[in-house]
């Protein structure tokens, strides 16, 4: 969710900034500074910061934003997807550079839609849902005047300059008779050097597993052929749960381990009248690089399988059946581990 809030960020924190910037000033209407007043003190107080983000977001987005002559680009999200997509050089981004910027504020607008969607059918139609779309559809639907109506047309004139040019090859072979060495964005690269990372990613791998997520003690989960149904499609099912499988019946094994083992203690926590004072700072370690390993299995999961790179498909995928995605993507077949 981090990447799509991103470009939102930015636009609050433009219209926050603006009223004080004596070179980049930004006309607001009054009932939007009002709105940007209540987010500004909200966020120094503490007091109800999702409600004023809310309220700040409706007065930017369901609006009208009419040109001016001294104000010919009033909108503020369109002025912040012009300030996003400019490079350090002050250069402009290729328009294939500037979809995913849109695409996120679009993702956004139509979840402020629905958020004020959903109180307005309370507020004002006494749960009437339908009714409550009507009034709220042309700010979130294309050929009108709002902002999505705008930055979706951005969208469709960027992709169709984008799937009409033709970008320079990335990749130029230099060996031409065995096919080993070539060069990538100007960067020569051999295939020795490939099995080189790859051998190098498996190290990093292993160091992390042995030493930073299991702390030095030496266990692992004893097995020879796991059990797993393929055609079982109960809720919570995986090969993880299959009452077959001995070796995951304790779920609280690594738990157990750490807890007699003295020295890894003393890096948790220590006991303090008779309580457990658990030390934070070591808990936030060993969870970063728990995620550290995680992504390098997903990174080494990705490169190897032999597929074309589907780096955001892998990373959401389930490891067991849920209720409303009853085909799990992580499954055993034989000896094999294999995503779906």
């Amino acid at each position: 969710m981090d990447k799509y809030v991103a470009p939102v960020i930015s636009l609050l924190c433009l219209v926050l900034r603006s009223g004080n910037q004596q070179h980049y000033k930004m006309p607001l209407p009054p009932h939007t500074q009002a709105a940007m007043q209540h987010l500004k003190t909200s966020l120094v107080s503490g007091d109800d910061v999702s409600a004023h983000v809310h309220e700040a977001l409706t007065n930017l987005w369901i609006q009208k934003w009419s040109k001016t002559e001294d104000n010919p680009i009033p909108c503020p999200t369109e002025r912040t997807l012009a300030l996003l997509t400019l490079d350090k050089d002050g250069g402009h981004q290729e328009p294939h550079n500037v979809t995913g910027y849109i695409a996120k504020l679009e993702y956004c607008i139509r979840l402020t839609c629905l958020k004020e969607l959903k109180k307005r059918s309370e507020e004002e139609y006494n749960g009437d849902d339908e009714h409550a779309c009507d009034a709220l559809q042309p700010w979130f639907t294309e050929k009108t005047n709002s902002p999505f109506s705008h930055i979706r047309s951005l969208q469709h004139r960027a992709s169709s300059i984008a799937f009409q040019t033709m970008s320079p090859p990335h990749i130029v072979w230099t060996d031409r008779k065995h096919w080993k060495e070539l060069l990538y964005k100007g960067n020569k690269i051999g295939l020795k050097e490939l099995r080189s990372m790859f051998a190098t990613q498996e190290e990093s791998i292993i160091e992390l597993w042995e030493n930073k997520i299991l702390c030095g003690i030496g266990m692992r989960a004893c097995y020879t052929d796991l059990a797993d149904d393929l055609s079982n499609h109960a809720v919570g099912y995986s090969f993880l749960t299959d009452e077959r499988n001995n070796c995951f019946r304790n779920r609280d094994a690594l738990a157990e381990a750490f807890s007699k083992n003295a020295k890894v203690m003393e890096w948790f926590g220590a006991m303090r009248d008779g309580r457990m004072v658990w030390n934070r700072a070591g808990l936030m370690n060993w969870l970063e690089d728990y995620a550290k390993f995680q992504e390098q299995l997903l990174l080494r999961c990705e490169m190897l399988s032999g597929a074309p790179g589907r780096g955001t498909e892998l990373t959401p995928m389930t490891f067991c059946n849920t209720k409303h995605r009853l085909q799990r993507n992580l499954v055993i077949m034989g000896k094999h581990v294999t995503l779906l």
